[in-house]
C-alpha cells in the first residue's frame, strides 16, 4: 500500500520569515504614509492661514477705500503671527499693493512664510475708488 502519512504540524520557519518580512514591510509602508500626511497637514494650515491673513487685508484695503481714495503709497508690509496680530518676529510675511491706475484699481495681497516648496499666497481683486 501506498499511504500517505501527513507529518506536517503548523507553518514552518520559513514560512513565519516571509510572513514576518511582508507585515514589516507594511507596516513601514504606513509608517511613511503617515510622516507624508503629518508633513502635507503641516503645510496645508499654513497655507490656510496665508490665505486668511490676505483676505483680511483685502477686506481693510476695501473699506478704507470707501473712506478716501487709495493710491500706490497706501502700498505696505507687515509680519504676523499665525493669529493675525503683528509682531516683528512673525512667521508671515504680508505684502499689499494697490495699481495707481483709473479705477478700477487692483489690490494685490501676498502673503509668504518661510518653508519648502510653495510658500506663498496672493489673492487679487479689483475695486472702484
Amino acid at each position: 500500500m501506498n499511504a500517505k502519512i501527513n507529518n506536517e504540524y503548523g507553518m514552518s520557519l520559513i514560512e513565519l520569515m516571509i510572513a514576518s518580512s511582508l507585515l514589516v514591510l507594511g507596516l513601514l509602508a504606513n509608517a511613511t504614509f503617515m510622516g507624508s500626511l503629518i508633513t502635507k497637514n503641516g503645510v496645508n494650515e499654513k497655507r490656510a492661514i496665508a490665505a486668511t491673513l490676505a483676505q483680511e487685508k483685502i477686506e481693510d484695503l476695501k473699506n478704507d477705500a470707501l473712506l478716501a481714495t487709495l493710491t500706490t503709497a497706501d502700498n505696505g508690509t507687515d509680519t504676523l503671527q499665525k493669529d493675525g496680530s503683528a509682531n516683528a518676529s512673525g512667521m508671515f510675511t504680508r505684502t499689499w499693493t494697490i495699481d495707481d491706475g483709473i479705477s478700477p484699481k487692483e489690490i494685490a495681497v501676498t502673503v509668504s512664510w518661510d518653508g519648502v516648496g510653495t510658500t506663498d499666497v496672493s489673492l487679487k481683486t479689483l475695486i472702484n475708488n
